[in-house]
């Protein structure tokens, strides 16, 4: 099977270091080794060799000529529909994959980055594509409240290559400070960044010789860093800045607990990729109860009430203090 895969967004490159990148990157890759031939188009072309084939997106018509695929697959992209389009004049499947409501989230945290349009564009793409894949429960609400039915929605949530932790080593909790409290990934707005500043600090009042890592970059850590050395906490945390994946998941795996916070926003659309990393990675997991966690995570996690500092901070110690309920947990997240 030929699959012509579309990625218009440019915050993503395809040989990237951040979730969206390495999420493309690894369903084109997993189609490869189904046995698909898959072309990528993509506004911005990777620096090394990838395994499957990238042209730039302006090639659209060209491509459709030359590759002959048998279905057009999708990462949906804020205002982008020549890929629907495109796969509609050659009567092609179209496949739409929908991680967020994108039109209402750039309202809201990049304002700038929206036109009048957008949100039009999204009601067409969820409505006209063949099959929509939503990675969460909410989205799936979303897409069919969209279409009027469900016919066409299959609900997919986001999973992670096993194959990457497989060969990490099983770490044994420490009772030693300084304890590191890993959060993975580049921070966002929507990732509860405040919370962590407001965790750090309570930590620190607490008495608890914690210090935050952040695997990962971008000016969310940045930001974060500032926040901390406005109150004299800058060395309570540590920036590694982007990371190949697997370096990334190496330097996480050290950690001594996972942190996944977010504010209480409604609906929580997210299906994240830094829930099940944590979990893979075999290091005990204190989340919010919000969406898809609780389903996300069974057992294999510490959940409290989203938005709240109290109740995040009394997780982490109880944790820090607890070394064979964080052993259990990590054996119960990589099962």
């Amino acid at each position: 099977m030929r699959v012509l895969a579309v990625s218009a967004d440019r915050g993503i490159a395809p040989d990237g270091t951040k979730g969206a990148s390495i999420h493309l990157r690894s369903i084109l890759g997993a189609l490869c080794e189904l046995g698909c031939e898959v072309l990528l188009l993509s506004r911005r072309l990777p620096a090394e060799p990838l395994p499957f084939e990238v042209a730039p997106l302006d090639s659209l018509a060209e491509t459709l000529r030359e590759f002959r695929p048998d279905l057009v697959y999708e990462r949906y992209s804020l205002g982008h529909e020549s890929g629907l389009e495109a796969a509609q004049r050659a009567g092609l499947p179209f496949i739409l994959e929908v991680n967020a409501p994108l039109a209402s989230e750039a309202l809201l945290h990049r304002p700038d980055t929206t036109g009048e349009s957008d949100a039009e564009v999204e009601a067409r793409l969820w409505r006209e594509a063949d099959v929509v894949l939503p990675v969460s429960s909410a989205l799936e609400k979303l897409v069919t409240e969209a279409r009027g039915h469900h016919r066409g929605v299959l609900r997919l949530a986001n999973g992670i290559d096993p194959r990457l932790f497989a060969t990490l080593p099983a770490r044994s909790p420490t009772l030693e400070a300084p304890f590191r409290l890993g959060f993975l990934g580049h921070p966002k707005p929507w990732h509860g960044t405040r919370l962590l500043v407001e965790l750090v600090a309570e930590l620190a009042n607490r008495g608890i010789d914690a210090i935050l890592r952040i695997v990962g970059g971008g000016p969310g850590a940045v930001d974060l860093h500032g926040a901390l050395a406005g109150r004299g906490l800058e060395n309570r945390i540590e920036i590694t800045g982007a990371l190949p994946q697997a370096v990334a998941v190496a330097r996480f795996a050290e950690t001594d607990l996972a942190l996944a916070p977010y504010e209480d926003m409604q609906p929580f659309y997210f299906c994240p990729l830094k829930v099940l990393e944590s979990m893979a990675a075999g290091v005990p997991l204190v989340s919010q109860q919000l969406g898809d966690i609780p389903e996300l995570v069974g057992d294999a996690a510490i959940l409290v009430p989203a938005g709240s500092v109290p109740a995040l901070a009394d997780a982490v110690v109880a944790l820090l203090e607890d070394p064979d309920r964080r052993r259990s947990l990590a054996a119960a997240g990589r099962r």
